[in-house]
């Protein structure tokens, strides 16, 4: 019984940890003058080693153009409205359910693929490739970045699921909180995880 509820706090902590980073940058996207004209186009390049996303933020009388090349081909999951993935999770449709488990299961096998959010928070989530000991997976919500994410952390956080019963499409939330704090703590130990990150 104590177990039990030791494993609903750590999901309580990371669903408001989550709130909190997706709260911030909600408010910091407002408070900025920016024209709220996303352009986004998606390329990818079959049989090829690279991708190139390129994303456009149309501001009042000046365009800033990010270009994004990975060495990543693989496979995308899908599309999923922001909100969905953690608090709303029980209005996702079955195709969004699809598109988060496929993207766990890019993460859990570390193989390139992606996840497409859409919404307020629009971005994607990316699995670049393996390197060595570590898992390298990636953003492009607020700015482009890339953590280096040990694959030992990622089976930790499996067990945890299997253990506590959670949807493995739930996998998202604890990488996206490492992604973005560069830290947090092992859900079953209380150990602190750090990850190497950069900017792409």
């Amino acid at each position: 019984m104590k177990n039990k509820q030791q494993g609903s706090v750590g999901i309580i902590i990371i669903i408001l940890i989550a709130l909190a980073a997706i709260g911030g940058g909600a408010y910091i996207y407002t408070q900025k003058d920016v024209s709220k004209t996303v352009i986004a186009e998606n390329t990818q390049i079959e049989n090829s080693e690279k991708a190139t996303t390129t994303q456009a933020i149309v501001v009042p009388k000046k365009v800033v153009t990010t270009t994004i090349t990975s060495q990543t081909s693989g496979q995308d999951c899908g599309t999923i409205l922001d909100s969905h993935i953690a608090f709303e999770g029980d209005k996702r449709t079955i195709e969004e359910t699809k598109a988060l488990g496929c993207f766990s299961n890019k993460i859990l096998s570390c193989t390139p693929g992606s996840l497409t959010v859409s919404g307020h928070d629009a971005g994607k989530y990316i699995v670049f490739n393996k390197d060595k000991e570590n898992c390298v997976i990636g953003i492009t919500f607020n700015k482009n970045k890339k953590c280096e994410i040990p694959l030992k952390v990622i089976s930790d956080l499996e067990t945890y699921s299997k253990e506590e019963n959670e949807p493995i499409e739930n996998l998202v939330l604890p990488i996206n909180i490492l992604i973005v704090f560069e830290k947090m703590n092992n859900m079953k130990t209380g150990e602190p995880i750090n990850v190497s990150c950069q900017t792409f």
